[in-house]
């Protein structure tokens, strides 16, 4: 399968993810633990000019204050349910990133830890370079939590499965309209690495373990 970031830098990136993302290959060697604060927001809703952020900070594993008594109505989430819903808002940002790459800023959705910022800051500036950007009919793709492990205070692992089924346009150079450029459809298994960072999980690092091929291999 070609990926979609691939296609976009046509050889500038010397990492390509599988799907359509900026991601680095799986290596066998320990992530680091480190927890650095910075201001990082999830959840973006678009608008013509800039992107609005909204979030519901989770629960570190590890640091939840002793509630002896509590009557709380609700069943707390799982990890793997928290980290689930934080993929959510991940997949969202980085759709509304490619589907608006002149107002994107990847840091509002992105961890200030890792190497997901700067890969996806690269990739918006190709996009913006060719005249490229996402279709807004994503098609059904979605990312699966398959599972999620505290590997630190504020960091999770997250074996992930992505169903990519999103398209990029560009430019036809006959006319004003756009035309597909890329509208391949696949899924990749890999892990994300997420850090715990002013309240929220944001994606760090992902890392590609397999490209499952084409159609959706993530159910």
């Amino acid at each position: 399968m070609v990926s979609r970031v691939c296609s976009v830098f046509a050889g500038v990136l010397a990492v390509c993810g599988c799907g359509g993302r900026p991601a680095e290959q799986a290596s066998p060697t320990p992530v680091p633990v480190t927890v650095t604060p910075s201001v990082a927001i999830v959840g973006v809703t678009s608008t013509s000019s800039s992107t609005t952020i909204t979030s519901t900070p989770p629960t570190v594993p590890g640091s939840e204050p002793a509630t002896p008594g509590s009557t709380a109505s609700s069943t707390p989430l799982t990890l793997q349910q928290e980290i689930q819903l934080a993929m959510d808002h991940y997949l969202d940002a980085y759709d509304r990133c490619g589907e608006h790459p002149a107002t994107c800023d990847p840091s509002t959705f992105l961890a200030q830890q890792g190497t997901a910022r700067k890969l996806m800051t690269s990739f918006v500036e190709g996009l913006n370079a060719n005249g490229q950007r996402f279709s807004t009919d994503r098609r059904g793709s979605y990312i699966r939590v398959i599972d999620a492990n505290a590997v630190g205070i504020g960091q999770v692992d997250a074996t992930t499965c992505w169903y990519d089924a999103g398209v990029i346009l560009g430019p036809s150079g006959v006319s004003s309209s756009l035309v597909v450029v890329n509208d391949e459809v696949g899924s990749s298994r890999g892990h994300h690495i997420l850090y715990y960072e002013s309240g929220v999980w944001l994606v760090g690092r992902e890392l590609i373990d397999q490209d499952l091929g084409g159609g959706d291999k993530c159910q």
